[in-house]
């Protein structure tokens, strides 16, 4: 009987090509789509949470914070961690730890994930030692754990005993970790022990007991940061705050972090994923029932000599299930075809290997369940229904009105996306950032004595036009931050507002085309005279509260400085942000608070440069970026999102185009005897096709209404997320809304004819 209804359900399949390959086709790459979004989605959403104890770590930054503002700082000072443990009995444990560069074999340098810390890193986090005691291995001052892939790359998988350096200082590898799973925040590489000197560059963590009220510990920390400021004797207050490890990669409040994901953007991916599965599975029943004229016959051939309702719901419901596996058996295909493409859109490696990707299996098996549930009961039901040709036309209308209502919605969305990162990448930034790199300087007494040095090189090289420097968070387009509280007087009255202030030289001003419209700029002083001057931009001039900040006064820890002039406002981070108070304040070449050097080049060909730098700096990596890659690289999520989202948008397209096709073949089919009656009493060819297509009309006009509607307001949504925006209007929606109209009428008006024009006499030879 099994094997009878398979038989059956294959030679069904067969016998309609273009309708199988349809379905199937479309169901296969919808499910293959979903999986590869899935897979994203939870992964976004699984950062972290590898550690056993991930749901009691915690980070503490520094703030500062006036009444006007806060702004929050990655690093911490070196006693927070342990004061926390010492005075809260709450605190089960705590780590600090210090981003530093280790050398291999005396010459291969790693900066990436090489870290110093606390020998309590492997009791609060989950790093599992393949060689080594996670207990010993750090308990002796210079010895290092490094993780599986360092020890082959370098010592061939032998790399217990060997000696790494760190500031030029051996260190002995004690332990091989497991390579941490990518979904971390705090991705670890090599973890070196660490000595924690007096001072504010720590990322510190703490650990809490297991049943422990976050809430409690952060309610103390004001009182944590009297006592530390107090020791630490600072003139500007600070204070501090604390996140949940696994809130970290949504987290974009904190200055210094890593590279974030985007929430809204994840949830957004999340939601079309279900979206486009729901117009899958909506075609494949439509598609599935349009087939149930052909087979009237059949059925009540089969019910007359007996055949149950229930064989008939059996054998009808085994050929759904047949061409669901058939789908899911294409979509396992394409997955494995195309993950090297999706690693290269989302740099997200799929490979179903164990641990999560394990869960990822376990969920699409019970999603194809689901799918094949779904979508295999109602056709089923109507076939073996003795009435299976009536009553089943709301419900293949509905759908298809859906169908079209969620095209019209995402195509709506994919549109605004596609003019807002237009908007974004066109828009004036208001500096010049084309043909500059940007290179790191070491922060060390020897190098900034030599600087004139450094930069009368650099100027040698022949595609060198220009020398900058610049201090702390000085780049634009990254998450270095350079604020600290300004200390301002405004008739009498002392105030502390939070501002983004840098160092920099006059080259740095000229440079980046960041002239003056009042007063001076740094690059219009002279060379001496501009380490005791700064510029303020225009929202400064602003909120400042002075008349005019052109001569006033500042205090920071880097020193007093007169404003000397005003500079137009510059997007220093993307559209996505509002233009904040700027300060630029000037610093000489024997600077210690030099951070970068900012080079303008003639050409793209750096290897005079390199080699140039690799004589000057030996022990310095030549690490650069260009100026305007440090920028567009914030729009990386909006770019990723726009290119899912086209490919969504076209897969929901032509799937819910490939539902009306079916539909049209079917009611085209039902209305043959009434369109040759119609033809024989003389109806022309335009009125036959107004007959067959006002029903459709009907239903694409009512989907593309609230598509429009729905896509409209998520489109809106989603641009509140900028500061600065496109304002949707008519250009941006009715351009969808025609696309989608378009299409349905092609089909309609394309199929009908079709129907419309064949023979009237082989429409009723069987009458």
């Amino acid at each position: 009987m099994l094997l009878n209804n398979l038989r059956l359900a294959l030679r069904h399949l067969a016998r309609h090509k273009t309708f199988s390959l349809i379905n199937i086709g479309g169901l296969a790459i919808s499910l293959a789509s979903c999986i590869f979004m899935f897979y994203f989605v939870y992964d976004e959403f699984s950062y972290d949470r590898f550690h056993e104890n991930a749901s009691r770590i915690y980070r503490i930054t520094l703030i500062f914070k006036t009444k006007e503002d806060t702004q929050n700082l990655l690093w911490t000072n070196e006693r927070t961690g342990p004061y926390l443990k010492d005075t809260y009995p709450q605190v089960e444990n705590y780590v600090r730890m210090e981003d530093v560069e280790a050398v291999f074999n005396k010459t291969n340098k790693e900066k990436k994930g090489i870290v110093k810390a606390d020998p309590s890193v492997f009791d609060v986090f989950t790093y599992p030692l393949i060689e080594g005691n996670p207990n010993t291995a750090l308990k002796e001052q210079h010895s290092i754990v490094i993780s599986e892939s360092l020890a082959k790359k370098y010592f061939h998988g032998m790399a217990m005993g060997q000696i790494v350096e760190i500031d030029k200082e051996p260190y002995a590898v004690t332990g091989v970790m497991k390579d941490i799973p990518s979904n971390s925040d705090k991705w670890i590489n090599a973890i070196a022990s660490g000595k924690f000197e007096e001072g504010f560059t720590y990322q510190t963590y703490i650990l809490l007991k297991d049943g422990e009220d976050p809430a409690f510990i952060r309610s103390k920390l004001p009182e944590v940061n009297d006592v530390i400021q107090k020791r630490n004797n600072r003139e500007i207050q600070f204070g501090l705050d604390m996140q949940a490890l696994t809130d970290l990669h949504f987290w974009t409040g904190t200055g210094m972090d890593n590279p974030k994901g985007n929430e809204a953007n994840t949830k957004i991916l999340a939601v079309i994923a279900i979206v486009l599965l729901v117009v899958a599975l909506f075609n494949f029943i439509n598609l599935t029932t349009v087939l149930s004229l052909e087979r009237s016959k059949e059925v009540g051939v089969r019910r007359v000599v007996g055949a149950k309702r229930s064989e008939l719901l059996w054998q009808f419901m085994g050929e759904s299930v047949v061409a669901v596996v058939i789908a899911a058996i294409g979509a396992s295909v394409l997955v494995v075809i195309m993950s090297s493409m999706f690693m290269n859109v989302s740099g997200k490696q799929i490979s179903f290997n164990g641990g999560k990707d394990l869960v990822i299996v376990v969920v699409t098996i019970a999603v194809l369940i689901l799918a094949t549930i779904i979508s295999s009961i109602y056709p089923a039901s109507v076939f073996a229904s003795k009435t299976f040709t009536k009553g089943n036309g709301f419900f293949r209308k509905a759908f298809t009105t859906l169908q079209f209502a969620l095209s019209t919605t995402l195509l709506i969305i994919l549109t605004t996306v596609l003019y807002q990162n237009n908007f974004m990448r066109n828009s004036d930034t208001g500096f010049n950032k084309e043909k500059i790199i940007v290179l790191d300087i070491p922060n060390d007494t020897a190098t900034v004595a030599h600087m004139d040095f450094y930069v009368n090189e650099l100027m040698k090289v022949q595609s060198v036009n220009d020398v900058a420097l610049a201090g702390f968070g000085s780049t634009p387009g990254t998450t270095d931050v350079g604020a600290s509280p300004i200390a301002i007087t405004v008739d009498g009255e002392k105030r502390e507002p939070i501002v983004i202030n840098y160092l920099a030289d006059g080259n740095y001003t000229k440079m980046l085309g960041l002239n003056a419209i009042e007063g001076k700029s740094l690059h219009n002083l002279d060379k001496s005279e501009a380490a005791t001057k700064a510029v303020v931009n225009q929202s400064f001039a602003r909120s400042s509260g002075w008349k005019n900040p052109i001569g006033q006064s500042i205090h920071t820890f880097a020193g007093d400085f007169e404003i000397v002039g005003i500079i137009p406002d510059f997007h220093f981070k993307s559209l996505q942000n509002k233009i904040e108070p700027l300060i630029i304040m000037g610093q000489d070449r024997k600077s210690q608070n030099t951070r970068h050097l900012f080079l303008k080049i003639t050409s793209n060909d750096i290897d005079e440069l390199r080699t140039t730098w690799q004589r000057m700096l030996p022990d310095q990596s030549f690490e650069y970026h260009f100026l305007n890659d440090f920028f567009d690289g914030q729009y990386k999520a909006e770019t990723t999102l726009q290119t899912v989202f086209l490919y969504f948008t076209l897969l929901t397209i032509i799937i819910a185009s490939s539902g009306l096709f079916g539909l049209t073949i079917h009611h085209v089919e039902k209305k043959s005897k009434e369109i040759s009656i119609r033809k024989v009493l003389g109806a022309g060819m335009m009125s036959l096709i107004q007959l067959l297509t006002k029903e459709f009309i009907y239903l694409t006009i009512a989907g593309v209404a609230i598509g429009s509607v729905a896509g409209i307001i998520l489109a809106n949504e989603w641009l509140n997320g900028f500061a600065y925006r496109i304002e949707g209007g008519v250009m941006t929606y009715i351009p969808p809304v025609l696309i989608v109209i378009a299409i349905s009428m092609v089909i309609l008006v394309y199929k009908t004819y079709q129907g419309s024009s064949r023979n009237p006499v082989d429409g009723l030879k069987h009458e």
